[in-house]
């Protein structure tokens, strides 16, 4: 317990220095095309913190799924599925402090984990369950 908050200090310590270097990043607009507003398109919100994954518990229905994600932690995070994608679709999912993105899958039914991928945060409890229903 006393090393995972040490590596939390650490860390936190880390986010204020680099977001004390780079105070004029701007995140840029959400990712969206003509097609994400489509009827019959399940759309859900997902929040990154420093460091935990808001919901913890996703539900959806199985099949196209849209994910409006934020950062609202101070250092970058990202969200993975990782049985979706594979191993390195981390630069792809990669979000600024303040910055929001949509992403979108196509899932079967199911259980799947969404993680941070970035080195000690999934242990930090960047984790969350994707349950995709029928």
């Amino acid at each position: 317990m006393g090393l995972r908050i040490a590596t939390l200090a650490i860390l936190a310590a880390a986010a204020i220095a680099a977001g004390c270097a780079s105070p004029s990043a701007v995140p840029p607009p959400p990712v969206s095309s003509p097609d994400d507003a489509a009827p019959g398109r399940t759309v859900i919100e997902v929040a990154l913190t420093d460091f935990a994954i808001t919901p913890k518990i996703i539900v959806a229905p199985a099949g196209r799924v849209r994910f409006e994600v934020v950062n609202r932690g101070v250092i970058e995070h990202d969200f993975h599925i990782p049985v979706l994608e594979g191993p390195h679709a981390h630069a792809q999912r990669l979000l600024r402090p303040g910055e929001r993105r949509t992403f979108a899958y196509t899932v079967r039914p199911g259980t799947y984990e969404v993680v941070c991928t970035i080195p000690g945060h999934r242990e930090a409890g960047m984790v969350a369950t994707l349950d995709a229903g029928s």
